[in-house]
């Protein structure tokens, strides 16, 4: 048996062996992951990221401008990120009329898949808030278990005039009447009424309007520090660029989503197929997403909801995550 190697080359330098190894533990910064970030300069982010730590202005900014994605996944590692939410969610898409008359039965897909969501468009808030309760229990009735899902708040809130007095009652009337979820909002200040309401808080950040470093840095070191007072559970990057097949829109994302894990500390942290192709959605748990969000059953569903398909997306969920 000929000799163990004693070093080795790593940046075009010799260096020991044993400084490339890979220590056991994830969130450590020995070997090769030492030597990576202390090559590009993020040791010190790299050691704060590791203690779970929260990150200034500066070091957000500076990650944005400076580090490359093997800097970013490596930060993703050490910051300990674990998968929570296993799956996409099925969902299916039904209009306000046909919901409130039962018109649509949507009872076959219910037997087919477990947890199937229903999404609700262009509530009638006027529709709601006169419901009788004797009206409510016949809904209940007719949809016994329903997973519904309506608009985002800030589509609801507008819709009642912006009276926060009617938004709030709607919340109630809606969580009576069967609806679990509301898509993500990007108003933050309606995230108190959502929580208290009982909803679970989902937000969402358009990348497409932070065009500079350091409006960049301002927005992610901002929803650090609200999303705790907030009780946000779930938050996910967007664009205006729906279901966008660009690989520099996909590469943007994903940055967007890194850093996001590395700044944000929030329990789950979204990637979805309305954003993400088939391919690139393969990648999204490297760089800190464990919740995969909602994927559609069936083609009028993908047109209304511009989401991917249950039957494409759920087959590429990671094999780690089933």
């Amino acid at each position: 048996m000929g000799r163990v190697a004693s070093r080795g080359i790593a940046f075009g330098k010799i260096v020991p062996v044993d400084g490339l190894i890979e220590s056991p533990e994830i969130n450590s910064i020995d070997g090769f992951s030492g030597l990576l970030l202390r090559r590009f300069g993020f040791d010190a982010i790299g050691k704060k990221i590791a203690d779970q730590k929260p990150l200034t202005f500066e070091e957000i900014r500076m990650l944005y401008t400076d580090a490359p994605m093997s800097v970013l996944m490596k930060l993703v590692q050490l910051r300990g990120a674990t998968p929570v939410e296993k799956s996409l969610l099925p969902m299916v898409a039904q209009s306000f009329e046909d919901w409130l008359t039962g018109a649509d039965d949507l009872s076959e897909a219910r037997e087919q898949l477990e947890n199937v969501h229903c999404f609700i468009s262009e509530i009638d808030p006027d529709a709601i808030l006169s419901m009788s309760r004797s009206e409510v229990a016949r809904i209940n009735l007719r949809y016994p278990g329903g997973q519904f899902v309506a608009d985002s708040a800030e589509v609801l809130y507008a819709a009642v005039g912006e009276s926060r007095y009617y938004f709030e009652e709607l919340l109630q009337k809606l969580r009576g009447l069967g609806f679990a979820r509301m898509l993500p909002t990007q108003e933050l200040d309606l995230c108190r009424s959502l929580y208290e309401a009982g909803f679970p808080v989902e937000i969402a950040t358009d990348i497409s309007y932070l065009a500079s470093p350091e409006m960049f840095a301002e927005e992610y070191f901002r929803l650090n520090m609200q999303c705790q007072s907030e009780k946000v559970e779930v938050w996910e990057p967007i664009t205006l660029q729906k279901g966008s097949e660009s690989v520099g829109m996909h590469f943007k994302l994903l940055r967007a989503l890194a850093l996001g894990t590395l700044c944000i500390r929030v329990p789950r942290r979204r990637a979805s197929s309305a954003y993400f192709s088939p391919a690139a959605f393969d990648l999204v748990g490297l760089f800190g997403a464990n919740e995969f969000g909602y994927a559609a059953l069936d083609e009028s569903s993908e047109r209304a909801l511009s989401l991917g398909r249950y039957d494409v997306f759920g087959s590429r969920i990671p094999q780690q995550y089933l």
